[in-house]
């Protein structure tokens, strides 16, 4: 049964249209993706539905009396709001009892409280104590005389298990006083706290720890209410949904099935597309051959065919065209042999440590992705690294070859009243040194999909999402051999994200990366350092995905990355930290392994080109196109499993000779 319904809706920011009379709906049960570059609109279309934002023309119908939560990207609440009145602003008796009990129970608690301590120091509490104390239990016994008739207790006792599994037990903190991912968490509570028909989330999964994020997934997975949301956690996109809506040229696409799914219809219909371009292309040329052989038209005839040669042309011109023989490749610097050295690093905030005594030498090619609970410390680490704040005790020592690019949470420089590409000019020079030669800064911004129209936008007139894209584009402008990028898939869309993949895919310098995100942890790194929050860094070989499994599986182990050295074993573990473990010796069969990892990696590198090659060529053979992408995938992994297990041998093998 249809719950929401969508009749040629147009909405415009300004001058830019952001769709243009679209038309779909939502059943009751549907788990609905949104999918979209920066900037097209999908949060609007959120609020539109929710019902929070006007639509321009056409018309929104809700079924009667449909419950809504909604999950804003930003927490915004009203000054001095504590999380109790934040969590249950949105009202309903069951909520409203829920919260007189609780505020009930802190106050008799708060009285019993201050006349125990008065009765250590008297004989007697006074009158007005033991009638304010009375009067307290009057009203707590009212109370829950409500809740036993409304049957409330089993909702009051989901509620308490919800904010527990959240981790928020203090209701009466202002909201303001919250960490961002504290302040996510709450969000998150208000809108699961009551039962509703649809739940609509505009990127969840933003500022929250990644086994919060393995929680919500599970939950939604369990919820029977329709689900509409926007989020770039692709792992969390393919878990969850059933149905995808794309925001692509002021229009929508609807796939039905999982995000994978998406993947392979998508493509199918953009090599139709293709197709349908190749063959205007085509016969406006025979078009254009017959016009230019006639006389100026005159005749009835003559206009129908000028006429068809305007409608081809146009069908010729639709969709996105990408410069062939274009690859965004560094061409950076060559790193020396020490490319980062830390030892005995070690750094406080307030009474406990972040972390304390940890050592590592960072090489070309390592692939290294921080994790931990927020507030670890991984932040920290990074503008440690990279010179921005000083350790408590240690040594950062920095390669006279290295340069880093740094893509930090902040984007304050991008506010400026410039003109994008007059911003990337200015700051990056006009020109960019790549593998395969120069490029210029409006080929470089096109890569990263920003139009003609884009790059005279003025930057402080950007979405948050496409600023975000545009600090990644003068960071890798500037070709560090040394890439840091702390939570990059926050505000970014799934197609940039891909576009990322691909050029930190064949990056050749050494890359360090903090995410949440697994599936583009998965993808671009192969091994981490754990920031427990207790003061110990660890290092975990392996992906992203895996460490979570054993970790839930409470057989997470430390192994190969870095020294582990808490901070509470400083003194035990001195000796350790400043001399690594000696390798032990390989055999000849793990000798002959290393050996054949080479040449499988060779032959498997081989594949990848040409199947990249296919798959950016003209092949207009969709099955073919299917099968290639998937194989593209497997050879990926492939390579992705073997170039790990050829680092784990590489040193060893060498100390055999």
């Amino acid at each position: 049964m249809n719950i929401v319904s969508l009749d040629n809706i147009s909405r415009a920011r300004g001058s830019r249209t952001l769709f243009h009379e679209i038309s779909f709906g939502i059943d009751e049960g549907d788990k609905v993706g949104v999918i979209g570059v920066n900037g097209c609109g999908k949060s609007t279309l959120l609020r539109m539905i929710a019902g929070q934002e006007e639509v321009d023309s056409g018309r929104i119908t809700w079924r009667k009396n449909l419950r809504i939560a909604f999950l804003a990207q930003d927490v915004e609440a009203e000054p001095d709001q504590t999380v109790r009145d934040y969590l249950f602003a949105l009202g309903g008796e069951r909520l409203e009892l829920i919260r007189d009990y609780e505020s009930a129970c802190e106050e008799l608690e708060r009285l019993r409280s201050g006349s125990s301590r008065e009765d250590s120091n008297r004989l007697n509490v006074s009158r007005t104590d033991a009638e304010s104390i009375e009067a307290a239990e009057h009203k707590l016994d009212e109370l829950t005389a409500r809740l036993n008739q409304t049957n409330a207790w089993n909702f009051e006792g989901e509620v308490r298990s919800l904010l527990r599994e959240l981790g928020i037990d203090r209701l009466d903190q202002p909201i303001e006083e919250l960490s961002g991912g504290r302040r996510k968490k709450v969000a998150l509570a208000r809108a699961l706290i009551d039962d509703v028909d649809l739940l609509i989330l505009d990127e969840p999964t933003n500022h929250l720890d990644v086994e919060t994020i393995v929680w919500l997934e599970e939950k939604l997975e369990r919820m029977s209410a329709a689900i509409l949301m926007v989020t770039h956690d692709r792992y969390f996109l393919e878990s969850i949904v059933d149905r995808i809506v794309e925001i692509e040229d002021e229009t929508v696409y609807r796939y039905p099935g999982s995000y994978s799914v998406y993947l392979e219809k998508k493509a199918e219909r953009e090599a139709l597309q293709q197709r349908t371009r190749q063959r205007a292309a085509n016969l406006l040329k025979k078009e254009l051959v017959w016009l230019q052989r006639q006389p100026k038209a005159r005749g009835t005839k003559q206009k129908a065919r000028i006429d068809r040669a305007d409608q081809l042309a146009e069908r010729a011109g639709t969709g996105k065209e990408v410069e062939e023989g274009f690859a965004f490749k560094a061409r950076m610097q060559r790193l020396g042999k020490r490319v980062l050295e830390v030892r005995n690093l070690s750094k406080s905030f307030g009474a406990g440590p972040l972390f304390g005594g940890f050592e590592h030498a960072f090489k070309q090619g390592e692939r290294i992705g921080l994790v931990g609970p927020n507030g670890a410390g991984k932040t920290t680490f990074l503008e440690i690294i990279t010179g921005r704040l000083a350790p408590d005790t240690g040594d950062v020592n920095t390669g006279i070859n290295t340069r880093f690019g740094y893509f930090d949470q902040h984007a304050e420089e991008f506010q400026s009243e410039e003109r994008v590409i007059d911003f990337i000019r200015k700051r990056a020079g006009d020109v960019i040194e790549l593998e395969d030669g120069k490029q210029d800064a409006v080929r470089v911004l096109e890569y990263f999909y920003f139009d003609g129209r884009l790059q005279y936008t003025a930057v402080n007139r950007l979405s948050g999402g496409e600023r975000r894209r545009l600090q990644l584009v003068y960071v890798l402008m500037s070709n560090p051999n040394f890439l840091i990028l702390d939570e990059p898939t926050n505000d970014l869309d799934v197609r940039t994200l891909g576009t990322l993949e691909e050029f930190l895919q064949s990056y050749p310098g050494c890359l360090v990366v903090v995410s949440h995100d697994r599936y583009f942890m998965d993808r671009v790194v192969d091994q981490l350092l754990v920031f427990d929050g207790h003061g110990q860094i660890t290092g975990f070989n392996g992906a992203f995905s895996a460490y979570i499994k054993e970790k839930r599986a409470g057989k997470a182990n430390a192994i190969g990355v870095a020294n582990t050295v808490g901070a509470t074993n400083q003194s035990n573990n001195a000796d350790d930290s400043k001399h690594p473990v000696r390798k032990k010796r390989f055999s000849f069969k793990e000798k002959r392994e290393f050996a054949q990892l080479e040449e499988q990696i060779t032959e498997l590198e081989r594949e990848r080109d040409e199947l990249t090659a296919l798959l950016s060529g003209g092949e207009t053979d969709t099955g073919i196109l299917a099968d290639s992408g998937v194989r593209f995938e497997q050879v990926e992994l492939e390579l992705k499993q073997n170039y790990a297990r050829w680092e784990e041998l590489a040193d060893s093998v060498e100390s055999t000779d």
